[in-house]
């Protein structure tokens, strides 16, 4: 079996809800993505974000990475684009 992480943003607890049942299901770890700024119209609007939390997780040895987070106006909200931004090469 492949080893895999779910990682999530969530502001208002609905991908946390979705991301906790995927984990359980896939039967695998969870983590949080922590943006540095939490203040939502930055989090909407901000095309480059303000970064993210570093997490303590090697990605490098899960197979997969099961990415969950919320789309608004049709884009990646700058957390998960900055989840992307500095752990894409891990992945």
């Amino acid at each position: 079996m492949k080893k895999t992480i779910v990682v999530y943003f969530s502001r208002s607890g609905n991908n946390k809800f979705i991301a906790e049942k995927m984990a359980q299901q896939l039967n695998c770890e969870l983590v949080a993505i922590r943006p540095k700024m939490n203040f939502f119209p930055l989090l909407m609007l901000s095309k480059n974000g303000f970064g993210i939390k570093p997490m303590e997780v090697d990605f490098k040895q899960y197979e997969q990475v099961v990415l969950v987070g919320p789309v608004w106006m049709g884009k990646l909200i700058s957390p998960l684009r900055g989840f992307i931004q500095q752990y894409g090469n891990d992945i």
